[in-house]
């Protein structure tokens, strides 16, 4: 679905592996990230990090995904230098509770839901779909940035 004014598709396909390879859009996210920060009076670095997870609607084509889970996520962590740490609700809840910080993580969810190749996981391969999220979340940095600099 390119516009006809760009490359054909194996063309554009190949060259947007070729960066994801060379971590190209994850270094561009990291150093908007950076300077952003920077830029707000913060340390260019963050100290601590919130992840979860999301469901992605998948198609039939888009293959397997690996589960990580216990142990095997804090090696992993562990392998990258990071202390994983696990929190989990104290007690059973009912009905809607609002969680501490957890808008940030919703919040990006949402971002990352404006693009229409994430709203479904139609990548074979983890890493096309890993290397595209760095392309998002780049383009919503630069927005970012171009707007801080308005």
């Amino acid at each position: 679905m390119l516009p006809n004014d760009v490359p054909p598709w194996p063309v554009v396909q190949q060259q947007t592996q070729r960066w994801i390879k060379a971590g190209c859009f994850e270094r561009l996210a990291h150093d908007l990230r950076e300077v952003l920060r920077v830029a707000a009076g913060r340390e260019a670095q963050p100290k601590a990090v919130i992840l979860a997870s999301r469901t992605v609607q998948s198609t039939p084509s888009s293959g397997a995904r690996a589960v990580y889970a216990g142990a095997m996520a804090a090696q992993t962590a562990a392998a990258h230098g990071l202390k994983l740490k696990v929190i989990k609700l104290s007690e059973a809840r009912r009905g809607f509770v609002l969680l501490p910080r957890r808008w940030l993580v919703e919040r990006s969810f949402g971002w990352a839901a404006r693009f229409r190749r994430l709203a479904r996981d139609y990548e074979r391969l983890a890493s096309s779909l890993a290397g595209l999220h760095w392309l998002a979340f780049a383009c919503l940095r630069l927005r970012s940035f171009l707007d801080a600099g308005s």
